[in-house]
């Protein structure tokens, strides 16, 4: 037995600066302040539009300039063939915020060819999610297929491209850079888990004897963190316990989301492992030692919700930074004395690294710029 549906897979939605840092992450191995910073260069050659932003449409009056400016920056792109856009659903005023979201500019064709490697890499990631998020849905017809085999039955899924629509851009694109779906990339819309194509079935159609057998395998656990799967929860992060009305939600901004991951590295919290993030020990007992109030993206939130205030003049500075000082005040409070059973997390390295000049006695390295005795 056999079932088949007709499906669309919408093309994905235009970048603001989070999605695009996860989708050059998982495509070409940037950092997000890699692109960032390629981006704010792109920018200041005039070729993108601004790029701190966390729009992803556009405004109403930027409809009639899309099909030229798609012309003037995909004529140089060998693998796009005059594409022109046959839907608007990038234009929507009510979902732009101060920017609109990550386009090229009418500049960025004739410049491309004289842009440094990594930057015509992100420009010409822009310009094709442009492209892409113009054009036609991509059609195909979900398949699910029954078979019966020594009395049990099995299914499988699969999928017939009915239309090509957006994804032959998005492919070539990808076959360009030479490179691979990651599992961190950006969401395009189409749902996933029916990519393999069945062949042509029949109602109570036999198939000859097939080989088949039977394994043990194991679940795996949660994959890494990537930067670009880090973006993404952080963006996220504490949704279900935000109020609807909170404006910003997740930790950070798509401005400075670049910025914490680099901090947090270079302080020593988490290391850089090729493409994954993984935690260090300094950060693990940074963790276990926090209040839990810290710890939740709900003070992120109660505090950006707090400067918006203040920014539009219905909440005075000052009793802004008189809240959080109350709750310094109170954790500090809280935690005078140190809890014995934690104490051993920040013990001092007891490693030797020299001798002391005037007594001879080993010396020890501290976290602070002073030097430790050790009395034999």
């Amino acid at each position: 037995m056999s079932c088949r549906w007709r499906k669309l897979g919408r093309p994905p939605r235009l970048f603001d600066l989070t999605a695009l840092q996860r989708e050059a992450n998982a495509l070409l191995g940037f950092t997000a302040q890699q692109t960032l910073d390629y981006a704010q260069a792109l920018y200041e050659r005039k070729c993108i539009t601004y790029p701190r932003t966390d729009s992803r449409y556009l405004p109403d009056d930027m409809a009639g300039g899309l099909e030229k400016l798609i012309c003037l920056t995909t004529a140089r792109l060998p693998f796009i063939k005059a594409p022109l856009p046959v839907n608007a659903a990038v234009i929507d005023g009510s979902k732009v915020s101060d920017h609109h979201a990550i386009i090229p500019t009418a500049l960025a064709g004739a410049a491309r060819e004289t842009l440094p490697d990594a930057e015509r890499a992100v420009l010409d990631m822009i310009i094709i999610r442009l492209v892409c998020a113009v054009s036609a849905p991509h059609v195909y017809e979900a398949v699910t297929a029954v078979l019966e085999c020594g009395g049990h039955r099995f299914s499988a899924k699969g999928k017939t491209v009915i239309t090509d629509g957006w994804k032959a851009i998005d492919t070539a694109l990808r076959a360009s850079l030479k490179t691979k779906p990651d599992e961190g990339g950006e969401e395009t819309g189409e749902e996933t888990g029916e990519e393999t194509a069945l062949p042509e079935l029949v109602e109570g159609q036999v198939f000859p004897a097939v080989a088949a057998s039977v394994r043990e395998g194991k679940t795996r656990p949660p994959a890494r963190y990537t930067e670009g799967a880090l973006l993404r929860a952080m963006e996220t992060a504490g949704a279900e316990e935000f109020d609807p009305d909170t404006e910003r939600k997740g930790l950070g901004t798509p401005a400075t989301r670049a910025g914490i991951i680099e901090k947090l590295i270079k302080s020593g919290f988490v290391l850089r492992r090729k493409k994954l993030l993984v935690p260090a020990e300094k950060g693990r007992n940074l963790i276990t030692v926090l209040p839990a109030e810290i710890k939740t993206p709900l003070l992120t939130a109660e505090w950006e919700d707090g400067l918006l205030e203040v920014q539009r003049g219905k909440l005075e500075a000052a009793e802004f930074t008189a809240g959080i000082a109350a709750l310094v005040r109170k954790l500090v409070a809280a935690s005078a004395a140190p809890i014995p059973a934690l104490t051993p997390l920040f013990a001092p390295p007891k490693g030797v690294i020299g001798k002391c000049s005037r007594c001879g006695a080993d010396v020890v390295e501290r976290s602070y710029h002073k030097c430790r005795v050790i009395r034999k």
